[in-house]
């Protein structure tokens, strides 16, 4: 039994270590309403970039989004990077001073009556960079296809859709995907690079055809119950699924977390981190994580040994006394 205790013990740290190095996971949300065939609206989605606690300047950036099939169709002309510059924030004091944007603010902070005409325009992101399926390449608060962020630097890309009613039918799911990171840009460290964000959304032509006591939704031509909480409809096959992160072919899988390939030459040490074999003290993209810091591991790892320990003595102690 003690065998078996230092074993798991010995598993849940290693794993534990492996998680703490991986990469920010993909985000898969679902538009909070239904795409109605019959009806001419548009449909707004803003999607985040960069990240507030990066210390450091990132380069070789661009963002890309793909609209999973042309049943969805994006307005070229409504395509907008959304950030916050110093003379912005002093001119609107609606606008949060630490030029942090939330994404879901936009609609209101774009409103000229809420804001009194001092409404965040954003920059119109130029459309040889787009076509009606998405963002082929563009480089964040440029209108080039690749550019460079400042530490702590955050924004959003607004885009507006809307139902194409001559391929859409109703069932129909769409997937909007949005990447922040397509040149796998190594000035991230691995903890902070980013994940792909997917926002799906399902297509109704607004007739009854299922039990909505039951909670049923229409996809891919059937009836389908409601999913659980953790669940989302599968775009392939229209069954509830757990969504899960699959490895991209600039990835590698480990330990079942994504992690960006090495440099050429470089090796991954047993930390889930790229190193340089012939610099012993540099690690690709963390140099601060060479030496980890192992001790508080150690203190937790000994507390429990002696708590099993202790445990154990007690069990067999009651046994000898009977």
């Amino acid at each position: 039994m003690f065998n078996k205790v230092l074993i798991l013990i010995g598993l849940v740290t290693i794993i534990f270590g492996f998680t703490a190095n991986a990469a920010y996971p993909d985000s898969y949300i679902p538009y909070d309403k239904y795409l109605d065939i019959t009806s001419p609206r548009t449909y707004d989605i803003y999607f985040p970039y960069g990240n507030q606690i990066i210390t450091k300047d990132l380069d070789n950036i661009s963002v890309s989004a793909n609209v999973s099939s042309d049943a969805l169709e994006l307005d070229i002309a409504s395509v907008k990077d959304y950030y916050l510059t110093d003379e912005l924030v002093a001119a609107n004091s609606n606008f949060p001073k630490t030029k942090i944007l939330d994404c879901s603010l936009i609609p209101k902070y774009k409103d000229d009556g809420l804001q009194k005409n001092l409404a965040l325009k954003g920059i119109k992101v130029q459309e040889n960079l787009l076509t009606k399926s998405g963002i082929t390449k563009y480089g964040p608060q440029s209108q080039v296809e690749v550019s460079g962020l400042k530490a702590g630097v955050t924004g959003c890309i607004g885009m507006t859709f809307k139902v194409n009613s001559v391929i859409a039918k109703g069932g129909d799911i769409v997937e909007v995907t949005f990447n922040q990171n397509v040149n796998y840009s190594r000035s991230f460290d691995e903890v902070q690079r980013p994940g792909l964000s997917t926002v799906s959304f399902i297509i109704t032509d607004n007739k009854s055809k299922c039990d909505n006591a039951k909670g049923e939704v229409f996809i891919k031509d059937k009836c389908r119950p409601k999913c659980e909480i953790n669940q989302t409809y599968s775009a392939t096959t229209g069954d509830c699924e757990l969504r899960k992160k699959i490895c991209t072919t600039e990835e590698e899988t480990i330990n079942g977390n994504c992690f960006q390939k090495c440099q050429e030459t470089y090796v991954r040490d047993n930390t889930g981190l790229c190193k340089n074999p012939l610099d012993k003290t540099s690690i690709d993209n963390n140099p601060e994580l060479a030496k980890p810091n192992l001790l508080p591991y150690l203190l937790f790892t000994a507390f429990i040994i002696g708590l099993t320990i202790i445990i154990l003595f007690v069990i067999n102690r009651k046994n000898n006394h009977k």
